[in-house]
């Protein structure tokens, strides 16, 4: 996170139902526009896409200067 988002901490919160886990990572660094088709490739394929395939999903807000929220949920 730090090498992209000039951000030296972030919060982790997970929690667990009976059918899936669900984690969410916040920070407050330079944030990017989640909207652009291009936001990467690490993000289409790495997080949503291995998620997907897992039966997941991802979500993510963030907005230049707003910092970025992810929050990943994976069934067990």
């Amino acid at each position: 996170m730090r090498k992209h988002a000039g951000v030296t901490r972030a919060t982790v919160w997970a929690k667990s139902a009976t059918d899936h886990i669900v984690v969410t990572v916040t920070d407050h660094g330079g944030g990017f526009d989640a909207s652009e088709p291009g936001a990467g490739f690490g993000i289409r394929e790495s997080i949503v896409g291995r998620l997907r395939q897992a039966g997941g999903s991802a979500e993510v807000t963030s907005a230049p200067g707003e910092g970025t929220q992810w929050t990943l949920s994976v069934p067990l």
